[in-house]
């Protein structure tokens, strides 16, 4: 709700011109919903001011000069009770409505494994990851820096992650955590099934080099993506641009790699969706300059879960993807990397 002071006709009051102020009801697309003309009650006395529920009117005094400049403030930021009763919670703590009210703005896809999306989302997710490294050795990768999305507001998403634990199946490697990172989304532009079915998103994102024995970055970085995608029925592509600039110390090692991360999905019923995805790094500068890598990520399987305590109405889920990344280019750090995905929507 908002408090919207407005005048209207003299309206009079135990002999005093008064300002009328309203609360107006706006729906999740900041569209009024209802809007009321303020009249006085010829049959009450005592009502000068009448609107129908939820909205509450009051009358404040408005005198000449500076007092009238004084109770024009007093109306904007001294609520009546019954204004502060029926106030709405602030978005940004109202968890419940997020994904709904988001549904109204833009598509509803599923993110990609690997591919970032340019949707604002709110979920818990965490993953397990198998890799093989060029050794032939395996590693296991617990968490694999995932953790928390949280909506702030109708355009803004914070990120922040939990390290995750590798386990390293090689007596001369150490087991231990991990990088973190926290990434801030930006909605450019975008529209639901009903209106374009499409998504624009820029994101920022500051991995930490959190990561003991050599299991992370040497230094911290910044990413810098351009995330878009386009719906076509049950189908969608998305896709994520984006470079990263590491800090002084990483130049030599991990230089300036640009990716361009691709998925398809097609939702073949409510509960499925098939997905593939390409996902290939430039590298300039560092170790690997000039050097190129590339993944084609199938995923092979997506159930989503929806507990029947929660109702059918319900935007909470659990969603379960399964993927395994394949090398398709000569120079690789890693191959048949089986991703598991864990998510919890709400």
């Amino acid at each position: 709700m908002a408090i919207i002071p407005f005048t209207g006709r003299k309206l009079v009051k135990k002999g005093f011109n008064c300002l009328a102020v309203g609360v107006l009801k706006f729906d999740d697309r900041g569209v009024a919903t209802r809007s009321y003309c303020n009249r006085p009650d010829k049959g009450r006395k005592d009502s000068a001011m009448l609107t129908q529920d939820p909205i509450k009117l009051s009358l404040v005094p408005v005198f000449p000069g500076r007092l009238a400049r004084l109770s024009l403030v007093l109306a904007l930021v001294v609520p009546c009770g019954a204004t502060v009763a029926s106030a709405q919670v602030p978005f940004i703590l109202d968890f419940p409505r997020h994904s709904a009210a988001m549904r109204e703005v833009q598509p509803y896809w599923m993110p990609g494994v690997v591919t970032a999306t340019a949707r604002i989302t709110e979920a818990f997710r965490s993953e397990a990851v198998r890799s093989i490294l060029p050794t032939g050795k395996t590693q296991m990768n617990a968490g694999n820096a995932k953790g928390f999305r949280l909506t702030l507001s109708r355009r803004i998403e914070l990120d922040a992650s939990l390290p995750g634990y590798i386990f390293n199946n090689d007596p001369k490697l150490n087991d231990a955590f991990s990088d973190a990172y926290v990434a801030t989304k930006y909605r450019l532009f975008s529209g639901n099934e009903r209106h374009g079915n499409y998504a624009l998103t820029a994101m920022v994102r500051q991995n930490f080099p959190t990561g003991q024995y050599k299991n992370g970055a040497v230094s911290e970085t910044q990413t810098y993506q351009l995330l878009g995608g386009k719906g076509l029925g049950n189908w969608s592509i998305q896709t994520a641009a984006g470079y990263t600039q590491p800090g002084a110390k990483g130049l030599a090692t991990i230089g300036r790699p640009v990716t361009f991360n691709n998925n398809l999905a097609w939702h073949v019923r409510r509960s499925l969706w098939i997905e593939v995805e390409d996902n290939p790094t430039w590298f300039h500068g560092g170790k690997n300059d000039g050097k190129m890598m590339n993944f084609v990520t199938p995923v092979v399987g997506l159930a989503r879960i929806h507990p029947k305590s929660w109702g059918e109405q319900s935007v909470k889920c659990f969603t379960i993807v399964a993927g395994m990344q394949v090398a398709t280019s000569t120079f690789r750090t890693s191959n048949h990397n089986l991703i598991v995905d864990f998510r919890t929507h709400f």
